[in-house]
């Protein structure tokens, strides 16, 4: 038989294996994406839990300074913005915001601390992390802007 009257086969893919291969991509990147979104979302609040801890430090050495904790806030306040000597008004405390951070209350012998979500970021929404001098905390699960409902005592993520 001779070679010429063969049929050619030609290599490559057909339009039917390319539009499974698609179909299998955008599967796994509608699963992968939100998954992503969600760790940055827990990563983020992770971080000003901890950069909160360091207000609190902070807040304690203020008070060995002046014997109180009144005043720590901008314009010698005692809520509201921290004065930038005392710690940054933000979180993470460089780079781009996710929380703003505030004093809440603050007297002689205690304060709490808050860390609310920015409006815009991917945080927005996430609920506020508060923490007090007496050591408690809270995360606003629900999103009322009030730690002390069933669950939200805590720092769980």
């Amino acid at each position: 038989m001779n070679e010429q009257n063969l049929p050619s086969r030609q290599a490559g893919f057909t339009l039917i294996e390319i539009m499974i291969a698609l179909v299998i991509v955008g599967i796994l990147v509608s699963i992968a994406v939100p998954a992503y979104t969600n760790q940055q979302v827990k990563a983020r609040r992770s971080d000003c839990m901890a950069t909160m801890l360091a207000f609190a430090q902070a807040m304690e050495k203020y008070y060995a300074v002046n014997f109180s904790y009144t005043g720590a806030a901008k314009d010698d306040k005692d809520t509201g913005e921290p004065d930038s000597s005392l710690f940054p008004a933000q979180c993470p405390t460089s780079g781009s915001a996710y929380y703003t951070l505030t004093i809440e209350s603050a007297d002689a012998t205690s304060f709490q601390l808050q860390a609310e979500p920015v409006s815009g970021t991917s945080q927005d929404g996430d609920g506020v992390i508060e923490i007090a001098s007496t050591g408690r905390r809270g995360w606003d699960h629900n999103g009322d802007k009030d730690t002390t409902d069933t669950d939200e005592g805590d720092w769980e993520i």
